[in-house]
C-alpha cells in the first residue's frame, strides 16, 4: 500500500496525535492552529485511511522558508516517507516562488539526522550555526 500525499490538509488534532505517539512533549492545541495557519505549506502523509506522517514549512512566504517540522509515525519510520515529505515539500515550495527565481530553504536537522537531510539535497550553513539548506527554484 502506497503513501497518498495532501498538502495544506493538516488538521492541529493530527499534528498533535503524532507528536504523542512520537514521544514529543505537548502542545497547546490554540498555538498549533495559529502555527498551522501561518504555514507557508504543509504535506501529510497518509498510508491506510491513517496519517503515517507530515511536513511544514514556515516563514516569510517570499525569502525566508524554514522546514519546521518533518515527523514520521514510528512504526513507518525508514521507509521512504519522510524523505518523499521533503521531497514533495519542495517541490510545492517550488511552484509557488515566481518563475525563474530561486530561493534558499532552510532547516535545523534533529541531532543525528544531518546524513538524512544532505541526501535530499541540503548542505551545512559553514559558519553560521547548525542549519543547513538548499536551494530550489521554479524554471518556469
Amino acid at each position: 500500500m502506497e503513501c497518498e500525499y495532501l498538502p495544506d490538509e493538516l488538521r492541529a488534532e493530527e499534528f498533535l496525535s503524532l507528536r504523542a505517539v512520537s514521544g514529543l512533549k505537548p502542545i497547546d492545541i490554540a498555538l498549533v492552529r495559529a502555527a498551522l495557519g501561518k504555514s507557508i505549506v504543509t504535506i501529510k502523509a497518509v498510508l491506510g485511511g491513517e496519517l503515517a506522517g507530515f511536513a511544514r514549512v514556515a516563514g516569510d512566504g517570499a525569502l525566508v522558508f524554514i522546514v519546521c517540522d518533518v515527523l514520521v509515525h514510528p512504526a513507518l519510520r525508514c521507509k521512504g516517507i519522510g524523505s518523499q515529505l521533503v521531497r514533495r515539500t519542495m517541490d510545492e515550495l517550488a511552484r509557488r516562488i515566481p518563475r525563474g527565481t530561486w530561493v534558499q530553504v532552510s532547516l535545523f536537522p534533529a541531532p543525528g539526522r544531518d546524513g538524512f537531510y544532505r541526501r535530499l539535497g541540503f548542505s551545512p550553513n559553514e559558519g553560521i550555526g547548525p542549519s543547513m539548506h538548499a536551494y530550489i527554484t521554479n524554471p518556469g
